[in-house]
């Protein structure tokens, strides 16, 4: 059985997204994108934790959307 251990994260800046991504460890991720400069208000973390290769195809998925508009 694969291990549930990802969590899937939204960066906003307000109501706009500014980035998706997933993480064993939100918390570190957001503070090493507020580090690289990313401006951001907060991030939410969404759902449960999920295994690494279905917080992939969210990833994906979440970012092909973004793009479309």
């Amino acid at each position: 059985m694969k291990s549930r251990d990802t969590y899937r994260y939204v960066l906003r800046d307000r109501r706009e997204v500014v980035r998706y991504g997933i993480s064993d460890h939100p918390e570190v991720r957001a503070y090493a994108h507020e580090l690289d400069g990313k401006r951001f208000t907060g991030v939410s973390v969404e759902g449960p934790t999920v295994t690494r290769e279905s917080a992939q195809d969210w990833e994906r998925d979440m970012i092909e959307a973004y793009q479309r508009g």
